[in-house]
């Protein structure tokens, strides 16, 4: 499955976790994503994502697949979650090196897909 991690590669130009927290966007593919944000996310809750492209806005569902504590200062809690979407974002570009039939972005995610390594483990 092709990720995406640069804007010029998925085109996201925001992300907001509803109702309206901010997130970075560390990482995303056509059935998940990485991010970090401060709202308090837990493994196992759905959660709504915003996502802002030069083309509109989509709003996209998703259930936390796991997630951890990145940041801690004295006001701020900074939390890295996996998200796995409901359905495959299938406006996704995909990238002819990684894309096939099998896991293009027009067929539903594999179950694998949330289960990638984390975006600094490389």
């Amino acid at each position: 499955m092709a990720r995406h991690r640069t804007v010029e590669q998925h085109g996201v130009v925001r992300i907001r976790v509803r109702p309206g927290h901010a997130a970075a966007l560390l990482d995303l593919s056509c059935g998940g994503a990485a991010i970090d944000t401060s709202c308090r996310v837990l493994p196992g809750a759905t959660v709504e994502l915003q996502l802002d492209t030069a083309r509109g806005r989509i709003f996209t569902r998703g259930r936390i697949k796991r997630c951890a504590v990145v940041g801690v200062q004295a006001n701020h809690v900074t939390y890295r979650a996996a998200v796995c979407f409901d359905d495959a974002l299938t406006w996704l570009p995909a990238s002819s090196d990684h894309a096939t039939r099998e896991t293009s972005c027009s067929s539903p995610p594999p179950a694998t897909v949330c289960r990638q390594a984390w975006p600094d483990q490389r």
